[in-house]
């Protein structure tokens, strides 16, 4: 965040308020997967839309509406199309062997608010849907795995989850901003960041 470059003395305060928006603030409160040493990372792809989920493997969308009648899923495909659509929506998070930022899994992910990592090099799922393979590692059709939307790490089992560490860098950048809008008035941290942006445009 603008604070650090400002801590360094390359910005102002003012700068400062001016470069980070009200999607910096969500993302320094987004949900992390602790430290790769302390997980086991089975794969890695791109965070195609941020936050945490844990769920059982389901290979398929008919296997993910199935699965989460019981528990949570997380849908492993090597991609998906709109035949998936039923699957998506009962999945906590999505992961594919292929595409980017703008494939179908990650655009239906950040329009659904799931988690999803794509493009997972050298992630294979069975065609029988009974596993999938990466990094050299088979595991079966619902084994319990978490993803990491932001980082794009898809680890085994149930990890450590943090939030960013930047909540003294938020309290502090929006303390800047109520003296710049004059208003310490109770607001929700966009509303405080955003009276800032129009006091500093006014100026």
């Amino acid at each position: 965040m603008g604070t650090e470059l400002v801590d360094q003395r390359l910005i102002g305060r003012e700068e400062a308020l001016l470069r980070d928006t009200p999607l910096h603030l969500r993302h320094a409160r987004t949900p992390r997967i602790t430290s790769a040493g302390e997980a086991d990372v089975l794969a890695r792809g791109i965070g195609a839309c941020p936050g945490v989920a844990t769920g059982r493997i389901a290979t398929t969308a008919d296997g993910a509406v199935h699965m989460a009648r019981t528990d949570p899923v997380v849908l492993v495909r090597p991609e998906t199309s709109p035949n998936d659509m039923h699957g998506l929506a009962a999945a906590t998070g999505i992961v594919t062997a292929r595409g980017g930022p703008a494939s179908h899994a990650a655009v239906v992910a950040r329009a659904m608010g799931k988690p999803a990592v794509v493009g997972v090099a050298g992630l294979v799922v069975d065609r029988d849907g009974v596993s999938v393979t990466a990094d050299g590692r088979t595991v079966p059709e619902g084994t319990l795995i978490t993803i990491d939307g932001t980082s794009g790490d898809v680890a085994l089992g149930s990890p450590r989850i943090v939030t960013d560490a930047a909540d003294e860098h938020v309290h502090r950048l929006l303390a800047w901003a109520d003296d710049v809008s004059g208003d310490h008035s109770a607001r929700d941290e966009t509303q405080r960041l955003e009276a800032a942006h129009r006091a500093l445009r006014d100026r």
